[in-house]
């Protein structure tokens, strides 16, 4: 059947969790929504199936240090594929 391109952005994102050993991912259109409220490490761009473009991913790591101190597990480098 037919899926829109945001809800196949979407799973290709979750996809993307596993390869670069994160919990959470986001897109540019969520990061730009989150503001400064979240910490975000920026990870390469990655081309995805069904997206001409690569895709632009940030992991939150956790509430900003204004918001909480609490942090989310990230390791020090991405995976490697």
């Amino acid at each position: 059947g037919f899926v829109g391109r945001t809800v196949n952005l979407a799973a290709r994102v979750q996809t993307l969790t596993r390869t670069h050993g994160v919990s959470i991912l986001v897109t540019e259109a969520v990061r730009a929504e989150l503001g400064d409220a979240f910490e975000l490490q920026q990870m390469p761009p990655e081309r995805v199936k069904g997206i001409d473009e690569p895709v632009a991913t940030w992991a939150v790591l956790g509430r900003a240090a204004t918001q909480s101190t609490q942090r989310l597990a990230l390791p020090a480098t991405p995976s490697a594929r």
